[in-house]
């Protein structure tokens, strides 16, 4: 199995080719925000799904389909595996978690991966969003 990301000692390692499918993603989606799933045992990411934005104000929240929930939540059983990423993006704004984010985090041992595009360069920050509670993990790309 590839691994495509994995938490490691409060970090989140995403290969080269993970990033770029979430830049590419990101910039599609423009001026909207995007957003994905991540697919994996837990720690990993072993298949990202990038998603089509379905909330009535995309620039500046995000939904996933109900019917996307569903179909990768029947995949991971099947596999064995858990929803491990859950990414959108910021494309005006700081990559940090919105109040909106904090109250909508529905998978505690998910990492949530927000691709800021505000600044000069793709910026990709993470985080663990737990009971409101956010603790960011250090990101580096290999």
């Amino acid at each position: 199995m590839v691994t495509l990301a994995h938490v490691e000692e409060g970090a989140f390692v995403v290969s080269g080719d993970l990033f770029g499918r979430m830049v590419e993603h990101a910039r599609a989606a423009t001026p909207n925000e995007c957003c994905g799933l991540g697919l994996g045992a837990p720690g990993a990411v072993a298949e990202f799904h990038p998603l089509d934005n379905v909330h009535e104000t995309p620039v500046t929240r995000y939904e996933i389909a109900a019917a996307d929930q569903l179909r990768l939540h029947l995949r991971a059983e099947d596999e064995g595996w858990d929803t491990t990423l859950v990414f959108h993006s910021h494309p005006a704004t700081e990559p940090y978690p919105s109040a909106t984010d904090l109250a909508l985090a529905g998978w505690p041992d998910a990492v949530y991966a927000i691709l800021g595009l505000a600044g000069p360069e793709p910026l990709l920050r993470a985080y663990r969003i737990r009971d409101g509670e956010v603790a960011e993990l250090d990101v580096s790309v290999s």
